[in-house]
Parts: structure tokens; C-alpha cells; sequence
């Protein structure tokens, strides 16, 4: 099944940048299934803080696993596509804060709307979630998205795929910039198009990986799909 972009707006990403290093980089205290998130107070004490978490856990953890928060509710979010499921016993490795990133910015919506999309990527919890009938929903290819939110220098990149004009269309703009090294509209770094930034094209499922940003080269890239 195709999964739901919740949104994530563009000054979400900011806070996660401003606070991952010190909260979300650690591994959360277990009690079971169930994770506390250690020093996110200040992340989760607002509303957008929150909503941010979740697109945390939903990209870092495996649906079995359960998020609370530090918070006054003692809220709990739930995984979902367990990208950087080593986070749990360990503090984030630099292959797991590229997979969340990459997830993370896939998610924002620069109208803070709710639009369908398809994640796809060489992680093989991707591979393995993606079935025939998702492909067939969801064939246009907006585009993919790359970084590093959680290093010294927080970085984001993205390219615009095969259908990144028709994605502007549907409310999806990230990929919209006027050149090569220019700002998107969502506030990343936009290396050009995908076809000429990455080297490696998945036959089947039609992502892109080993992109290239910053004159670095990224196999963790998160390529999105959006309806015809």
C-alpha cells in the first residue's frame, strides 16, 4: 500500500536540525517494545514537536515498536518503516542518520498538506514493502531525497525525477528550484536532475541511489512517487 505523507513542514526540518544532535542521535530507553526518548523535552513540548517525532519513529522504527515521548501526556507515537532500526540499542550510526534524514525530508510538504506518496529506496525494508499494485498506483517519479540532518553541518539535498513537473502539480514542490546549487522550495540544496546527479537506477521499483551532493556520494536516498 502506498504510504500517506502526514507532512512535514519546512520548519519542522529546522527543529529536528537544532535538536537531533543532542536527543534523537542517542538510543531511547527500553521497557519492553515500548522506547522513551531521553532528553526531548524540548522537542516534544510543542505541538510541531511532537508531530515531528512521530515521522521519527515512523521512519526509524519497525511497527513493533512504540515511542513515548517526554512529554506532559506522556505521549506515544508507532514505528513503521524501521530505517534505522540499530537506533534502539545504539546511538544512531552515520548509515542510520543518512536513512532517517533521507525519510524525513522525502516527508515535507512546503503547504503543510496531506498528499499521497510512495517511498521507495534501496534499504531492503523498502524493497521489501513495496508491492505490485503500489507500483501500478503510483508510477510518477518526483524525485529523491539525500542528506545528512544530523551531522555537524546538518545537510539536505534533493533532485527532481521523471515526473517532478507533474509533482508541482499535485502540491509537491521540493523539487522546484531554478538551478543546480539553488535553494527548493522546501528549503534543500537542489543538485539538479536525478538522471545526471545519481548513478545507480533500480529496474523494478524505479528508485534512484549513489547520488551525488556536496561532492559526496550518498547510497542512502529515499526516491518519492506520486499518482498519475
Amino acid at each position: 500500500m502506498a504510504k500517506k505523507s502526514f507532512y512535514i513542514r519546512r520548519t519542522l526540518v529546522l527543529m529536528l536540525v537544532t535538536s537531533c544532535t543532542s536527543s534523537t542521535a542517542q538510543p531511547p530507553d527500553q521497557s519492553g517494545n515500548v522506547f522513551s526518548l531521553r532528553g526531548d523535552a524540548s522537542v516534544s513540548a510543542t505541538a510541531e514537536g511532537r508531530d515531528l517525532m512521530k515521522y521519527v519513529a515512523r521512519c526509524a522504527l519497525p511497527p513493533s515498536a512504540t515511542l513515548r515521548l517526554d512529554d506532559a501526556d506522556g505521549t506515544s507515537v508507532v514505528g513503521g518503516l524501521g530505517l534505522a532500526t540499530d537506533w534502539l540499542s545504539q546511538p544512531l550510526t552515520r548509515q542510520g542518520q543518512r536513512w532517517l534524514s533521507a525519510c524525513l525530508l522525502a516527508h515535507v510538504n512546503a503547504f503543510g498538506e496531506h498528499v499521497l506518496i510512495s517511498v521507495r529506496g534501496a534499504h531492503p525494508q523498502l524493497v521489501e514493502s513495496v508491492t505490485a499494485e503500489e507500483r501500478q498506483a503510483m508510477p510518477v517519479q518526483e524525485g529523491a531525497f539525500f542528506g545528512n540532518l544530523f551531522a555537524d553541518e546538518p545537510i539536505a539535498y534533493v533532485c527532481a525525477g521523471e515526473g517532478a513537473v507533474n509533482a508541482q502539480e499535485k502540491r509537491r514542490v521540493c523539487t522546484a528550484a531554478s538551478e543546480p546549487g539553488s535553494v527548493s522550495r522546501c528549503g534543500m540544496i537542489f543538485v539538479g536532475a536525478c538522471r545526471d546527479v545519481c548513478t545507480i537506477f533500480n529496474a523494478d521499483d524505479h528508485f534512484v541511489s549513489h547520488c551525488s551532493g556536496g561532492g559526496e556520494w550518498y547510497d542512502e536516498v529515499v526516491t518519492t512517487f506520486l499518482p498519475r
